[in-house]
């Protein structure tokens, strides 16, 4: 199922996620954008930002992604 357009997705700089393995499967716009497993795709695990910050690299005028 797709939520959000695939398009979209395939310019984001920063894709938020609960769990890289569970979106990389569930989540058909991730794999239909090629990012579901591309290592360079700057996937961010949302417990892991929560925890350590994303080091002040959040930049207003870039597309960032939540997904749950």
């Amino acid at each position: 199922m797709h939520k959000v357009d695939s398009e979209l997705i395939h310019w984001a700089w920063k894709v938020m996620m609960d769990s890289q393995d569970a979106c990389a499967i569930e989540a058909r716009e991730l794999i239909t954008a090629g990012k579901a497993m591309d290592p360079n795709a700057n996937l961010i695990k949302l417990g892991k930002l929560v925890k350590e910050g994303d080091g002040g690299k959040f930049v207003p005028v870039e597309v960032t992604i939540l997904s749950l």
